[in-house]
């Protein structure tokens, strides 16, 4: 069993060129596999998958893979309430294809981590700008990816 959201591809074909608009194709996973049960220490599992297809060649360009690294206290505000949280640690890869040469390409690879608190959903997250501004609500914008960001909640 899992928890999942489901993934809004809108505007997703925007990604490619004019110049490839007919002749690549985009596969996208259906929804986002954010927890895997049961959680075990060092799980890692699937989140996210995207593809692209350009005549019989398909390869991966976006991967999204998650690790459980057991649960911890979290601060939530000034007052030193503590509550437990797990926390998940996600690696973003994306494959980015030299054109000129299908067989060449240039991975890039981020990471941040989640902490996630029953009742409560995302407590904590810390990591690559690239990634934690995507789940909280803001663009994918890759000149985030040289910056880190820490963001908790505050009850």
């Amino acid at each position: 069993s899992s928890i999942e959201i489901l993934a809004d591809t809108t505007g997703t074909s925007e990604l490619i060129p004019d110049s490839l608009g007919l002749s690549v194709k985009l596969e996208l996973d259906e929804s986002f596999k954010v927890v895997e049960f049961p959680l075990e220490l060092n799980s890692t599992w699937e989140v996210y998958n995207a593809y692209a297809s350009m005549g019989t060649a398909k390869f991966k360009v976006f991967t999204l893979i998650a690790k459980y690294l057991g649960e911890e206290n979290i601060e939530l505000n000034s007052e030193s309430e503590q509550i437990p949280a797990i926390k998940i640690e996600y690696t973003v890869t994306i494959n980015i294809p030299d054109m000129s040469n299908i067989l060449a390409s240039k991975i890039q690879t981020y990471k941040a981590n989640v902490w996630l608190a029953d009742n409560l959903g995302i407590v904590k997250m810390e990591g690559c700008a690239l990634f934690v501004n995507s789940i909280s609500g803001n663009n994918f914008d890759m000149s985030d990816s040289n910056k880190t960001m820490k963001h908790t909640i505050i009850l």
